[in-house]
């Protein structure tokens, strides 16, 4: 049992919360096993072929007692053969390595566990401490590498100009963003904070 902890820490945290059933849940899942702020989370009717569904989804990672990231969402799907979590109405907040803050969301999102790497769509928006915003219609944050990348059209946001582009990596490590693909630069004072719709052009 004791091994199974170790390699299966979350799972084992989700199966125990089925075991409460209609009972009010508090659900805190970090990496090391240290336990933060509780947070309530109700377990909802599994409408998919997941194993377990759960409202009001909250994941803390922790590394060595200190707060890596967070994400919420305001429902959770959780496919254990898969090692995947798929969530609805997501945000997440990411401190990098190298200081500051990264704020995320979309409509949409995935976690996948083994690669640390959560992929979101659907009105996503990046933001960060230093004051960019960035809106793209789908990227993935992986936790590893420390990036942010996307393969579809971005919209990056700041005071006085908009950075346009098929395609991007943001190291948020290093706080350095590339750009690429038709790249184009407005510089305005009254800039666009408009999201990408799904198959609009920059």
């Amino acid at each position: 049992m004791q091994l199974l902890l170790k390699r299966h820490l979350n799972t084992v945290i989700f199966v125990s919360a089925l075991i409460l059933l209609s009972l009010p849940a508090y659900i805190v899942m970090t990496r090391d096993g240290g336990i933060g702020g509780a947070v309530p989370g109700n377990l909802g009717r599994i409408d998919s072929d997941a194993e377990i569904a759960i409202e009001q989804f909250h994941f803390t990672e922790r590394e060595g007692g200190e707060r890596k990231w967070e994400i919420w969402a305001e429902r959770a799907e959780r496919f254990l053969g898969q090692g995947r979590v798929h969530m609805e109405h997501v945000r997440m907040e990411y401190l990098p390595k190298g200081g500051g803050r990264v704020e995320l969301s979309g409509r949409v999102g995935d976690y996948y566990e083994e690669d640390k790497r959560v992929v979101l769509s659907g009105n996503v928006t990046v933001k960060t401490g230093s004051g960019y915003t960035l809106y793209a219609t789908r990227l993935a944050w992986e936790e590893p590498t420390q990036r942010v990348v996307s393969d579809e059209p971005v919209r990056l946001v700041t005071a006085g100009y908009v950075l346009q582009g098929d395609r991007m990596i943001f190291r948020t490590d290093l706080q350095s963003l590339e750009v690429a693909g038709n790249v184009r630069t407005i510089i305005t004072p009254a800039h666009s904070t408009q999201p990408l719709s799904p198959g609009s052009q920059p």
